[in-house]
């Protein structure tokens, strides 16, 4: 869960750079499309901090598990699941964000490379 959370922390910031190229190479830079987009990334990870809180809960009172119930184990785990397949779906929606970013910057660069040709 931890790493989930660290590699949606950082999909998130490769995504704000790529947001930032692309106003840059469009030419429109400091836009409010660019923070609105910016922002949305950002609440994405906002978002996945309570399932990463919840599974460090876990793993730092793993000493107390030994005296858990089995419908309190079961509950806990269900609800770890749960938080992981949510952190998996906010990855890869960021992923594919950024894939789809990338392509655009690379078009708007490629244009305003030929521009100054």
């Amino acid at each position: 869960m931890a790493a989930e959370y660290v590699r949606i922390e950082d999909l998130c910031a490769q995504l704000e750079s790529a947001y930032r190229d692309l106003a840059t190479f469009s030419g429109q830079s400091g836009g409010s499309r660019q923070q609105l987009l910016i922002n949305e990334a950002r609440k994405k990870v906002t978002e996945a901090v309570p399932h990463s809180k919840m599974a460090n809960l876990w793993i730092s009172k793993k000493a107390e598990l030994l005296h858990k119930g089995e419908e309190e184990l079961t509950e806990g785990l269900s609800d770890l699941e749960g938080a992981l397949v949510q952190s998996r779906r906010t990855k890869e929606q960021l992923m594919q964000e950024l894939a789809s970013m990338e392509q655009q910057v690379t078009t708007f660069r490629e244009q305003a490379i030929s521009r100054r040709s």
